[in-house]
């Protein structure tokens, strides 16, 4: 619009597209934050942590892998992000089965 002389109406696209990148990222980050659940696991043993992902890789949205919060070198600490409850519960209840998970915790308890 610029180069054929119509400067306005490339200001009002220009506004209209600011606009709509503000107000829809606020959005996402607000239905992000009330979807979102976070869960820390910590793993006695390290060769066991392949198998765990395997079982829970359709539940999660994603992993990191951090040092274990219990101080212990050999054990090794996942903080795992879900964004359905019905899919926390369930990893929740994989972990629970898992004889190598030491301790599970949801985000608001650590």
């Amino acid at each position: 619009a610029v180069g054929i002389g119509f400067y306005w109406v490339a200001l009002l696209a220009f506004a209209v597209v600011m606009i709509s990148v503000t107000f829809l990222s606020r959005i996402d980050r607000i239905r992000k934050k009330e979807d979102t659940q976070i869960c820390y696991i910590e793993f006695i043993n390290t060769e066991a942590v392949k198998q765990f992902y395997e079982a829970i890789r359709p539940y999660i949205a994603s992993i990191d892998v951090i040092p274990a919060k219990s101080g212990i070198p050999a054990h090794i600490g996942l903080e795992i992000q879900t964004n359905d409850k019905e899919k926390f519960c369930q990893l929740f209840q994989i972990a629970q089965e898992s004889n190598d998970v030491l301790i599970a915790l949801p985000s608001d308890i650590f």
